[in-house]
């Protein structure tokens, strides 16, 4: 990927991370963006990467301020999502994230 892609990933996690930058020379944070992206694609993680502020500052979301935390809680994060998701609309089917 790109370099100018990995700064678009790193940068969307300084709304929930101040030390966002750290993650520019940190291999095991890189490497988790490279991991997501080969799973749920570029585009989708931009658009969970922006999401993350409003998402986890709601009570019982789960707390992801890094790319390594992101990559291992996305499961608890869809999860959440949809519960939240389904009890706007009423909906009590499960519904997708993506």
């Amino acid at each position: 990927m790109q370099g100018i892609q990995w700064n678009h990933l790193i940068d969307g996690f300084e709304s929930v991370n101040p030390m966002f930058r750290d993650f520019y020379k940190n291999k095991s944070e890189r490497k988790a963006l490279e991991e997501l992206t080969k799973s749920i694609t570029y585009e989708k993680l931009l658009a969970t990467i922006k999401q993350l502020s409003s998402i986890t500052s709601l009570p019982y979301a789960p707390k992801i301020t890094k790319p390594t935390e992101l990559k291992r809680d996305l499961g608890k994060l869809v999860t959440f999502y949809n519960q939240e998701k389904s009890k706007l609309t009423g909906n009590k089917q499960k519904t997708k994230v993506w």
